[in-house]
């Protein structure tokens, strides 16, 4: 069925019924399922249809986002340095890198998994750099939301991997600025 779905035209009617059913009936898979699909007619990227992002990704593939991406590509082209936070499966940053081969960008996600993934799929592309880090307003405990649909748990930012410890001259910001010069 999301063969079909991918199929048809890309309007706004389509759109709202692809929000629909990807809550319905072409919802996330029970299991994990692999997919490999080049997003947005040319980006490689390797999806777990199990995920709700992995699956509107594959099921929306170009109208995912469509607005959004569409400005974001328009910025992209002209921008020497691009900084993606919360970059997820990286999606907005592999647009970037794709846009404009030439710039340089930075994708920085927190959750462990999660960047291990978006590290595979800026492979392809030698200018994005994957920092697996959190960025806050400051140093300290904070409520952090690990991917998979997990619960909140407290986290410190020292247990999410050496690019993330406290900062204690400031806000983890920093400590991101200066190790991305």
């Amino acid at each position: 069925m999301r063969v079909v779905w991918r199929a048809l035209p890309r309007t706004r009617w389509s759109y709202n019924l692809g929000k629909l059913l990807t809550r319905t009936f072409l919802r996330p898979e029970s299991r994990s399922c692999q997919v490999e699909m080049r997003f947005a007619g040319g980006i490689p990227m390797s999806l777990d249809l199990a995920s709700f992002v992995g699956n509107d990704l594959y099921c929306f593939d170009d109208h995912y986002e469509s607005v959004t991406l569409q400005r974001w590509r328009a910025l992209a082209r002209e921008a020497s340095t691009v900084l993606d936070i919360g970059s997820h499966f990286g999606t907005f940053a592999l647009v970037a890198a794709h846009e404009n081969p030439s710039a340089r960008v930075i994708a920085v996600e927190a959750d462990k998994r999660i960047a291990a993934i978006l590290r595979k799929h800026a492979a392809h592309y030698p200018k994005i750099e994957v920092l697996h880090a959190a960025v806050t307003e400051k140093a300290g405990w904070h409520r952090f939301r690990g991917g998979g649909g997990q619960r909140w748990r407290r986290k410190r930012p020292d247990e999410w991997g050496r690019k993330c410890r406290r900062n204690p001259s400031g806000g983890s910001l920093r400590k991101i600025r200066r190790e991305i010069r």
